[in-house]
């Protein structure tokens, strides 16, 4: 049975505890204001998978409110948090991400995938430079990806996907030059993949772009990724052949590969780095194996010419 007790017995916590944990624990409450203001000083607080449903103000280093039934408006967060996790809940209003965020100059991992964001993403990230993960995929969200995106310098993983967002891809992006994993599939995304693409973005490891509708030809600076493991460009308007030198990703010609994005602190080890794949005609999530995985897939567009030989290099795939 679900309990209502568990929040409320909470109120004679010890001062010195800096680590709460009460996930999956099957509680069916609200967070009153008054535990966030509670003289303990949290570090780490993991409330999720529960059925929590109202939250009004956040505290703490490291929050983890994933997996519940929050609704309404983000809420107010504290300057000291860095790591703050919403995922699969019902919040709805994406205009407040400004609010919640900009005065974190500390925040790393923002993941408020799966809710109920609709409207535009507003244009107010040029402050975040501190930002390594951020995750609005599988949202509501509609218009185009804001030109500010490309003051996310410290950006890690970049994931949009499966939102109804439109337009070309800014050329600001170009300038996230850190980025390991770029996901902008199941969007409306228009225009070529551009060459800056592949000339300035070489780290990415993950470049997911499926279920869009780019045009036009590969371009053979795509061919200059070192780190490049999956490579998803399925189910655009692609035209032209198959770059020959595409055996030049040198990551898909070995099978040795290593776990990343791998959250380790002393509270918490997660995996914060994750993209949508279609493999065998079945779709599926991968973060704890997404290191692992090497992948090209090129399906259902308007490609010409034969298959490059070329590509047996590839023994990773």
């Amino acid at each position: 049975m679900a309990s209502r007790s568990a929040i409320s017995s909470m109120a004679k916590l010890p001062k010195t505890l800096s680590s709460l944990d009460i996930s999956h624990a099957r509680i069916s409450d609200v967070i009153p204001d008054w535990f966030w203001n509670l003289p303990t000083e949290f570090v780490y607080l993991n409330f999720s998978n529960n059925q929590l449903f109202s939250v009004s103000s956040v505290s703490g280093v490291i929050v983890d409110l994933s997996s519940n039934q929050f609704t309404g408006p983000l809420p107010h967060v504290i300057p000291l948090l860095q790591y703050l996790f919403l995922s699969k809940n019902l919040f709805w209003d994406p205009f407040l991400i400004c609010d919640s965020l900009n005065h974190l100059a500390f925040v790393s991992i923002f993941d408020i995938e799966s809710n109920l964001l609709s409207d535009e993403i507003p244009d107010c990230w040029e402050n975040l430079r501190s930002l390594e993960v951020l995750n609005l995929g599988n949202n509501n969200l509609i218009g185009k990806i804001p030109r500010s995106m490309g003051s996310l310098h410290g950006i890690k993983s970049l994931s949009l996907h499966n939102n109804s967002l439109f337009g070309e891809v800014p050329s600001t992006l170009q300038y996230l030059s850190n980025m390991s994993v770029l996901d902008l599939s199941e969007n409306q995304f228009t225009g070529n993949i551009t060459a800056w693409i592949g000339n300035k973005l070489s780290s990415l490891v993950v470049l997911n772009l499926h279920s869009n509708n780019f045009q036009g030809y590969i371009p053979d600076q795509i061919c200059a990724f070192n780190s490049l493991q999956v490579l998803d460009l399925g189910y655009n308007n692609i035209l032209g052949a198959i770059p020959k030198c595409f055996s030049n990703l040198s990551a898909m010609a070995t099978k040795t590969h290593q776990y990343m994005g791998v959250l380790q602190l002393e509270y918490v080890n997660q995996f914060v780095y994750s993209t949508t794949l279609v493999m065998k005609g079945r779709e599926d999530e991968y973060s704890t194996t997404l290191g692992l995985v090497t992948t090209i897939d090129l399906s259902v567009n308007s490609l010409t010419g034969e298959i490059p030989k070329e590509l047996g290099n590839l023994i990773g795939l």
